[in-house]
């Protein structure tokens, strides 16, 4: 009898818990991410003067669309790397420079905050939020080398654990300029 409140806090214990995230380690191993299932990635490609590795996360529901008014509670979370061709080297922080202004303006989107600092991690980030049509989105742009990484999260309805989100992402090592 004795054990029977273990097993009870044990129970209620492992009800509190999240559950774990997919951790998605780049094959160059410059960054870790940490995503809810399923999870989508695209390999790197070229588009224009820039590479960009792409991993998106977003909730299945078959009826909606999280970019949709009106939609049932949806939720996406997405990390891009961008790093410049080789031979061309990029000024990551100055991409920092202006960065929610001109996502808002381009989007139509209202900015909620814009701030910039430098992460736990030590890495210059800049962090916005903004709302349009029934949409939320936070973003952090990350600077790290010859990498800028966006990660964004996106809602409708109920807001995601972004918080989670961003603190699961960390930066490995500085991308070289090549």
């Amino acid at each position: 009898m004795a054990s029977r409140p273990w097993a009870l806090l044990l129970g209620l214990a492992l009800l509190g818990c999240k559950p774990s995230w997919p951790r998605y380690a780049s094959p160059d191993g410059t960054f870790v991410a940490e995503l809810p299932a399923p999870l989508r990635i695209d390999a790197e490609r070229t588009e224009g003067n820039q590479r960009l590795l792409s991993l998106e996360s977003r909730n299945e529901t078959p009826s909606s669309n999280a970019t949709q008014p009106g939609s049932e509670a949806q939720q996406a979370f997405l990390v891009q790397r961008r790093r410049p061709v080789a031979g061309l080297s990029l000024d990551a922080s100055g991409v920092l420079d202006n960065f929610c202004a001109e996502f808002a303006r381009a989007r139509g989107y209202q900015i909620t905050a814009d701030a910039r600092g430098a992460r736990a991690d030590g890495r210059q980030a800049q962090a916005c939020a903004f709302r349009g049509r029934e949409l939320e989105i936070r973003m952090q742009l990350v600077a790290s080398g010859q990498c800028v990484y966006t990660l964004m999260a996106m809602w409708s309805g109920k807001a995601p654990d972004v918080d989670r989100f961003l603190d699961g992402f960390r930066v490995l090592r500085d991308c070289p300029e090549e």
